[in-house]
């Protein structure tokens, strides 16, 4: 069988009208070799584990409730950064991946491929989109967020102890969280309409994939872990800060029963915190040189089914990715009842596989969602706006992931327009499916059944919530 390689795969002048590659491949071939049915993977694996996670983890979800985005950790950002986008921090146009609590930039979408914001190594048939954008499509606020704003995780209890100096104390019975503080606020900046980048996206969308995992100059290579399908983020809005003093704790996955106590005392500078027993990992920085994100928002992207396996490296199973989640509630069990609750689960004895670990993002599933339903769609797109008003209020371990995913399958439907998958609000006078039964590790969603036409596809509606069940619910882990 032949393989279709990087370097000489066709442009898309070259393919069908929609957008598929040479008829004569298979469509289980790839540039690595053959894709083999239930094998293939090209999406990371959802993992619920028993620790905590990695500070990186804990700190993205225990801000996502506040509805402002995904919060990178490390909020200078990285990668292949050059000069000038050093001087303009993460901005509206940047293409990326989430890795190692930051946002990794790779190239911006509306800046020539020679301009000096631009990687030295750039995706093969780049241009800009055009026209360039204008300054009436951009939505801008510089006090989105009011000097001295605090977001805590939830279950962290505030107590102001004097206004000038400030100084905050901050307490939490909670296995994880954290804990921002923005004493000069964040501006705010937002792409108006961001719908009208698909067109751009789907056109290149095969080419930032491989970009991702192949393609560096003359050179073919897997990077590690691999940029699975989904991970690719274009940002569309970010807040902006200039001094930011951040705690997330537990400091050891294993240290969840106690409690995390810890000061904040503007008037130290840089060592505004302390703690009689410091629990929490904690950061401080003020006057930056150049501004850092603290929320990103953006659209990820996904390749339908065909034209990823035609275009991208098979990944053998045991390098496909994980992202992780904490398996139990973010409280201790009050009693021994739920302490023997959580043991007869199987709760404590779900130890995080030795694979490469990715950052999570709510997209990814939701991607994943959409891509099984309708597969032969050549990209899928969900932006940002979609989920974030739907997170609630609490900090997302796996219980809550669970009810914050199906709150979304409620309210949203699949639209597929000229091979482009989104999700479309449902009108509110069509009954939403039943998915209330609640999921745990060990039980399967059930949905009603349903009479179909052999030859109809199964409605996102009723398919989605199976198919959350399989995602959530990773058994061959263990």
């Amino acid at each position: 069988m032949s393989a279709l390689l990087c370097g000489t795969r066709k442009h898309s002048s070259e393919r069908g009208h929609d957008g598929d590659v040479d008829s004569n491949l298979s469509q289980h071939s790839s540039i690595r070799g053959v894709h083999k049915g239930i094998e293939d993977r090209h999406f990371a694996k959802y993992c619920p584990i028993s620790e905590t996670g990695s500070a990186n983890s804990i700190y993205s979800m225990a801000f996502m409730p506040s509805g402002n985005g995904w919060a990178p950790r490390e909020i200078g950002g990285g990668g292949s950064i050059s000069q000038k986008h050093m001087e303009m921090g993460v901005t509206v146009g940047d293409v990326g991946i989430l890795e190692d609590g930051r946002f990794s930039y790779l190239f911006n979408i509306f800046y020539p491929k020679n301009d000096s914001i631009q990687p030295a190594e750039m995706p093969r048939n780049f241009n800009p989109i055009e026209p360039p954008l204008s300054e009436w499509e951009m939505s801008t606020s510089t006090a989105a967020l009011l000097p001295g704003t605090i977001i805590a995780g939830e279950g962290v209890q505030v107590e102001q102890i004097s206004e000038s100096p400030r100084r905050i104390s901050f307490t939490s019975y909670a296995r994880a969280g954290g804990v921002m503080i923005l004493p000069t606020g964040a501006s705010r900046e937002d792409l108006v309409d961001p719908q009208k980048l698909y067109p751009y996206l789907k056109e290149h969308a095969v080419d930032w994939y491989q970009f991702l995992n192949l393609y560096s100059g003359s050179e073919n290579f897997l990077r590690m872990p691999a940029g699975m399908n989904g991970t690719l983020l274009v940002v569309t809005g970010s807040d902006r800060v200039k001094s930011c003093a951040t705690a997330v704790f537990p400091v050891n996955p294993r240290d969840v029963g106690l409690v995390h106590s810890f000061q904040y005392d503007e008037s130290h500078g840089d060592y505004c915190w302390s703690a009689e027993r410091m629990t929490a990992r904690t950061f401080a920085g003020f006057d930056f040189s150049t501004p850092c994100s603290v929320f990103i928002r953006g659209i990820s992207i996904a390749l339908g089914e065909p034209l990823w396996k035609r275009n991208l490296p098979l990944v053998p199973p045991k390098e496909v990715p994980i992202y992780e989640v904490y398996a139990k509630p973010l409280f201790e069990p009050q009693d021994s009842y739920g302490r023997i609750l959580e043991w007869a689960k199987g709760l404590d004895r779900l130890p995080s596989p030795s694979r490469p670990t990715i950052m999570f993002h709510p997209s990814m599933i939701l991607l994943q969602l959409m891509i099984d339903t309708a597969p032969s769609v050549d990209v899928a797109f969900v932006d940002d706006c979609i989920w974030r008003p739907l997170v609630g209020s609490h900090h997302l371990t796996h219980p809550r992931l669970v009810e914050f995913m199906k709150r979304v399958l409620e309210q949203y439907d699949l639209s597929v327009v000229e091979g482009v998958a989104t999700l479309v609000k449902r009108p509110e006078e069509q009954n939403a499916p039943d998915i209330r039964p609640a999921l745990s590790l060990g039980s399967v969603l059930r949905t009603v059944s349903f009479v179909r036409k052999s030859a109809e596809p199964e409605p996102f509606r009723t398919r989605a919530p199976r198919t959350l069940s399989k995602i959530l619910h990773r058994p061959f882990f263990r």
